[in-house]
């Protein structure tokens, strides 16, 4: 009943399992293509989890652990869905998924984009993730050592101690990207060079 969603009361729902995928192979247009090595979906009414996650998508690795709490009062009634996740990589290519570097025929400049065309962080989100990155790539930059917390709550991302090695030298960011409502985003951060 709707009505159990509505007062949390997700005792009353009679919903749980799990699935475990292992070696499936998935071919999608415009992506390498997807290795799932293994992967375990568990469910409750109060909470998804999803562990023990290794996923390559074409040369990159990813593994991560999630927990999604309140996940149906998300789906349902747009309450605030809570979560953690747990995400590393031993080496992550952003060209294979961001497309290749822009000629100096593509590179125009840029109006700014309408308020209504700024994509927003959604208020109803509640969530913390601790990335830990070996090596990523972009273009022709290379990055080592990508840690960092990202908290995501309240229409803001706040970074926390991501930190990398690029350049010879070691780059730390703390700071906050907000999107309130009816205003332009703002990011405000802050940037520790050394040995650059």
């Amino acid at each position: 009943r709707m009505s159990y969603i509505e007062q949390s009361k997700f005792e009353s729902l009679n919903a749980s399992g799990s699935v475990r995928l292992n070696d499936m192979a998935l071919k999608m247009e415009d992506i390498p293509e997807v290795m799932i090595k293994n992967s375990v979906l568990s469910f409750t009414p109060r909470y998804v989890d999803l562990s023990q996650t290794t996923v390559m998508i074409g040369e990159n690795d990813i593994t991560f652990d999630s927990r999604f709490e309140n996940y149906l009062g998300f789906v349902f009634k747009g309450t605030t869905l809570k979560g953690t996740l747990n995400v590393s990589s031993k080496h992550m290519n952003l060209g294979d998924f961001l497309g290749g570097e822009a000629t100096e025929e593509e590179v125009v400049e840029e109006e700014v984009a309408p308020l209504e065309d700024v994509v927003r962080i959604p208020d109803n989100i509640d969530f913390r993730m601790q990335a830990a990155f070996n090596e990523v790539k972009f273009n022709k930059m290379t990055f080592n050592d990508f840690r960092g917390l990202l908290t995501v709550k309240n229409s803001r991302i706040d970074m926390q101690n991501l930190s990398l090695k690029t350049m010879g030298g070691s780059v730390v960011v703390n700071g906050a990207y907000a999107t309130p409502t009816g205003a332009y985003p703002a990011l405000n951060a802050g940037f520790a060079l050394k040995e650059i």
